[in-house]
């Protein structure tokens, strides 16, 4: 491969290294593909994390068969569990939702919160401005079961993006190899070695976030399970979910799933949503300074308010999927600083 064009003084017209070179096109490349086409950029964002966490199964499987049937044997096993795990979700979750739904008046209990609002001697306009919105409970929660239909709706329709998944990760798995040195065949020989070490640190810190992403996840929602079912509160697989879904939005996701708990038990009493409180800080701290520092934080090495600023931003420009995106989209970025200015480390 021929060196590119030099100046008169003998200096290379384009100061970037080959990897920096690479980093830049990789950069310009996605950007137009979320600028003109987001939803494909989902798709092989999405194409990418689930080829990283099927790709220790395919390595498995590849020691006894080649590795295409390596790689279509673990895309079906995959496959098979997703499709097990959603029909577990609409058997059980999905009327626990609805349920839920229809008993928010009861559960939030206006008299007895009005008593306490009256208790705290708030100014009149917060008052009767709380007084309100609990009037309006019951017509809330009737729009609410009404409207559940139209996420299940918009998810059918975007289904037909995702339908490419499963595809993509498939040939990712089989000829993710072949890819990355075409890819790569237009650097010059001797800097290929550093190209893929880069491509493998890349991949190293977004296969270290989907499958700590998704332990956190689990870890969260069975403690919370467990915690309602102990302590006898209602609806323990609506607050599991929302505590394990909300893990995929940093810091955002398990404030509002905490919350809504909280509010819950507020009904009850006092005093169980000061122990309920309690319980969602503990679990919050485990998962900060434990679980996920030990699983996600070693790869994405991130600060807790870049983080912060991240999700909000990426909310903003590409909503729910952009803050889910945030995370490992920022570890990477921070492997891409890394490499223009070296000097810095990490």
């Amino acid at each position: 491969m021929a060196e590119l064009p030099q100046g008169r003084n003998g200096k290379n017209l384009f100061p970037f290294s080959w990897v920096q070179r690479y980093m830049l096109a990789a950069i310009v490349l996605l950007a137009l593909i979320f600028w003109t086409a987001a939803k494909l950029g989902v798709v092989l964002f999405i194409a990418s994390l689930v080829t990283l966490l099927v790709l220790p199964l395919r390595n498995a499987l590849e020691r006894k068969l080649s590795r295409g049937s390596a790689s279509l044997l673990a895309m079906v096993i995959m496959l098979a569990v997703m499709a097990a795990f959603a029909t577990w979700i609409v058997r059980t979750i999905v009327p626990s939702f609805s349920l839920f739904a229809y008993n928010i008046p009861q559960m939030i209990k206006p008299e007895y919160i009005l008593s306490l609002i009256d208790a705290l001697n708030l100014p009149p306009e917060i008052t009767q401005y709380i007084e309100q919105l609990l009037n309006e409970a019951a017509a809330f929660a009737v729009s609410l079961v009404k409207q559940s239909v139209n996420p299940l709706v918009n998810a059918l329709s975007g289904m037909v993006e995702l339908v490419g998944v499963p595809f993509i990760a498939f040939y990712f798995l089989k000829d993710g190899v072949k890819l990355c040195n075409m890819a790569f065949s237009y650097a010059p020989r001797r800097e290929r070695a550093e190209l893929l070490r880069v491509a493998k640190e890349i991949a190293c810190i977004l296969g270290a976030y989907i499958k700590g992403q998704l332990t956190v996840c689990l870890f969260s929602g069975i403690a919370v399970f467990v915690y309602f079912q102990a302590t006898g509160l209602p609806f323990a697989p609506v607050f599991a979910s929302l505590a394990a879904v909300g893990e995929l939005v940093p810091i955002v996701g398990p404030l509002a799933a905490s919350a809504a708990a909280v509010a819950l038990c507020l009904g009850e009493s006092v005093a169980f949503a000061v122990k309920t409180t309690i319980f969602y800080v503990i679990l919050l701290k485990v998962n900060h300074n434990l679980v996920s520092p030990s699983l996600i934080g070693r790869a994405v090495k991130v600060h807790p308010v870049l983080i912060m600023i991240g999700v909000l931003l990426f909310g903003h420009l590409f909503g729910i999927l952009g803050m889910i995106m945030a995370v490992p989209v920022m570890g990477v970025g921070r492997l891409v600083l890394r490499e223009f200015l070296p000097q810095y480390g990490d």
